[in-house]
């Protein structure tokens, strides 16, 4: 099967994707927590992607806000702020620990979209389509962050902890 790569069809597949979770289609809290670090949390990565819902990935509040943390290896880790439907799909999982049997879940919802048969194709269309969306919604330094082509290390927990104290103080 071609691939259509034109920006529109990018748009318009991915488009697809924002819809389904954010319409409540997808009918077990796993899938939505792939999808969504994808569609809402702008993880566009796939070493990434598998990182942020492994073993290793931590969910933690940081003020008012929740973030999810991955280690990036090299020393470096990364942390997105969780939207409201993503910390949803967490909590009801109970972690963002996702196993085998529910990364194949996320792929057949995504196999509606783009027709591959292939899990690791699904995949990496999914991402390149998330990519040309966020594109348009982020400045050029976060791109670059999260496509890995120039890593930054988000600041430590302790100065978000200090962030937030000071925001109350104000």
């Amino acid at each position: 099967m071609k691939t259509d790569l034109s920006l529109t069809s990018l748009a318009s597949r991915f488009g697809q994707m924002i819809a389904k979770v954010d319409g409540g289609e997808l009918q077990h809290p796993a899938v939505d927590i792939a999808l969504r670090l994808v569609t809402d949390a702008a993880v566009l990565h796939l070493a990434d992607l598998r990182a942020a819902a492994g073993g290793s990935a931590q969910v933690y509040r940081a003020g008012e806000e929740f973030m999810v943390e991955w280690p990036r290896g090299g020393g470096f880790i990364d942390r997105r702020i969780l939207s409201t439907g993503l910390g949803d799909a967490i909590a009801l999982h109970g972690g963002v620990a996702l196993r085998a049997n529910e990364w194949s879940a996320a792929v057949q919802v995504l196999r509606t979209v783009y027709g591959l048969a292939d899990a690791h194709q699904v995949w990496n269309q999914f991402i390149l389509d998330g990519r040309e969306w966020w594109l348009d919604h982020l400045p050029p330094v976060l791109m670059g962050h999260i496509t890995r082509e120039a890593v930054f290390q988000p600041l430590p927990r302790s100065a978000l902890a200090r962030r937030a104290r000071l925001g109350r103080q104000s």
